[in-house]
């Protein structure tokens, strides 16, 4: 596309050998062919520049997209593995084992009104599924001391869904809870719901112990 400067050239350019040249200098035709030369010189200096950044820049997006495959199996698990999960009455355990800690995934949705069906929501750690959770149900379970690394991954026929997943990292002290939100959220553009979003975040304690309160365990098992 050419420049403000550029199109003026052209513009005026491509009228004078459009047949009104008559009313125009007789050296017009040279300025023209002269502006137009440097014009064409210096677009193609500048594509000497902008190609090879556009090509790394392109290059290294698709690297990144390339990458979310495996680390995404890596940290999640295989993603072909599918569950069935309901969510279940049952008490939390008190305090975590001997020597662990506590991890609590506990999934957030306040659907819209209208809005039908549950999503489940698999749970991995360290490139193994834990479970799913369905319902603004919750799952627990104990990890060794050290860094571990948490997946959500939305499970849908759906392939706009199920290309949502969201990360979190925790390193558990023996005998800690940790609580972490799978939140659900829409995103809108202007007045529509564009599409849903999902997150998985750390939060407070105190918060953390209310949302399991407020919700129900999850009991869920692979799909045979």
């Amino acid at each position: 596309m050419a420049t403000g400067f550029e199109a003026s050239i052209l513009f005026e350019c491509g009228a004078s050998h459009g047949g009104v040249t008559a009313i125009l200098p007789i050296s017009w035709p040279r300025i023209c062919g002269a502006l137009l030369r440097d014009v064409g010189v210096q677009r193609e200096e500048a594509m000497k520049t902008i190609f090879p950044t556009t090509l790394l820049f392109v290059l290294a997006l698709a690297s990144a997209r390339f990458a979310q495959g495996p680390v995404g199996t890596a940290v999640c698990g295989p993603l072909d593995v599918r569950f069935d999960a309901q969510t279940a009455a049952g008490q939390p355990p008190a305090q975590p084992e001997p020597g662990k800690a506590l991890v609590y995934v506990i999934e957030d949705f306040k659907k819209a009104p209208g809005e039908w069906g549950n999503p489940t929501i698999r749970v991995g750690l360290d490139g193994a599924w834990i479970g799913a959770v369905r319902a603004n149900s919750y799952i627990f379970f104990s990890v060794d001391p050290g860094e571990h690394h948490l997946c959500t991954s939305w499970q849908s026929h759906l392939k706009r869904l199920s290309s949502l997943a969201s990360f979190s990292h925790v390193t558990a002290e023996a005998g800690n809870t940790y609580y972490f939100r799978a939140r659900i959220t829409y995103v809108s553009a202007g007045h529509d719901v564009a599409s849903m979003d999902l997150n998985l975040e750390s939060v407070d304690p105190d918060e953390g112990r209310f949302l399991v309160a407020s919700n129900r365990m999850s009991n869920s098992h692979p799909q045979k």
